[in-house]
């Protein structure tokens, strides 16, 4: 995307794409602090020589000291994030908070230590983590949407170069955003992009033209 077509979109644009960066950078934020807080809490299950021992999540002290770690850690960061002065004491106003901030409860995280046990790796976490975050990128995308009418729609076709492509007609608003993340990534959309990006062809992909038949004059 050029810092031209940024600095003259509509203002209606310009706010959808702030929106979206914001929404980048707290996704991007909350992934990291999940695997800060694993790391921070992997601390507690070290042996004298720094070695990780896994085994010690079979015991229930261990896992307490674990889950602790990573729940300090997580409060943490959501106190940071949202300004709160909350006490960690208050399990409830706790809950809610990380519930907001990385998508699960105290209780939850606890129970997934629990579960998982020894098996409770780094890759394991990652994944719990992409899981959570995804979680917490489904609720925040619709209000990213809402700052969009669909009185938009030829805005942001125009704004991202689709007169060709779509037909404003059969579009959606909610498609047009999301094949913005496609124009966001790369600065251009194509019909193979967008093809990818739906795995099929959407009703709103206009037909190409065929080629005029060359008939040689008499």
């Amino acid at each position: 995307m050029s810092k031209d077509s940024e600095s003259s979109a509509p203002e209606h644009i310009k706010k959808f794409e702030e929106l979206k960066k914001k929404y980048k950078r707290l996704l991007d934020t909350t992934k990291l602090a999940h695997t800060e807080a694993y790391l921070q809490a992997v601390e507690t299950i070290k042996d004298k020589k720094g070695n990780v021992d896994y085994e010690l999540l079979e015991e229930e002290g261990a896992r307490d000291k674990f889950a602790d770690a990573m729940v300090g850690h997580y409060v943490l960061k959501a106190k940071e994030y949202f300004g709160s002065d909350i006490s960690g004491d208050d399990v409830l106003q706790v809950d809610m908070l990380l519930n907001a901030y990385t998508g699960a409860t105290k209780t939850e995280l606890e129970n997934l230590i629990k579960k998982q046990g020894k098996n409770y790796t780094l890759d394991k976490h990652e994944q719990t983590r992409n899981r959570l975050v995804g979680k917490i990128a489904n609720q925040i995308r619709p209000t990213i949407y809402s700052s969009l009418k669909d009185e938009h729609k030829g805005d942001l076709i125009q704004h991202m170069g689709l007169e060709g492509l779509v037909d404003e007609s059969s579009i959606s608003i909610e498609d047009l955003a999301q094949i913005h993340d496609i124009y966001e990534e790369s600065g251009v959309v194509t019909e193979k992009s967008i093809l990818n990006q739906y795995g099929h062809k959407p009703v709103f992909l206009k037909k190409a033209k065929k080629a005029e038949k060359y008939e040689p004059k008499d």
